[in-house]
C-alpha cells in the first residue's frame, strides 16, 4: 500500500523582505495553502497576503512600485524553489 504524509514540513522557503530597520519573511508559494494562492488574483489580494507577514503600519506605507517590486521577487523566489512558474 502506498502511503504520504503532509504537513511534517520542518523547513518553509521563504523570501526576506527588509524594509527599513526590519525584516519580514513571507512563506513562498509552496508552503501557503492552495486556496489562498490561488485568491492572489488583484491588487487588493496581494495587498492582504503581504498585511499577513507585514505588518499592516508599515506596509501601508509602500508605494505600488514598493509592492510591484516584492511580489515580483516572491514569484520568482517560488519559481527557483518550486521549478515552475506561478502560471502553470
Amino acid at each position: 500500500m502506498a502511503e504520504i504524509t503532509l504537513g511534517n514540513k520542518t523547513k518553509v522557503d521563504v523570501l526576506t523582505v527588509k524594509i527599513g530597520e526590519g525584516a519580514y519573511n513571507i512563506p513562498l508559494a509552496g508552503a501557503i495553502p492552495y486556496a489562498k494562492l490561488k485568491a492572489l488574483k488583484n491588487d487588493e489580494a496581494i495587498y492582504a497576503f503581504l498585511c499577513e507577514y507585514i505588518p499592516e503600519e508599515v506596509a501601508e506605507l509602500l508605494t505600488i512600485d514598493d509592492i510591484k517590486a516584492i511580489f515580483s521577487a516572491w514569484s520568482e523566489a517560488t519559481q527557483k524553489a518550486e521549478g515552475v512558474s506561478l502560471g502553470e
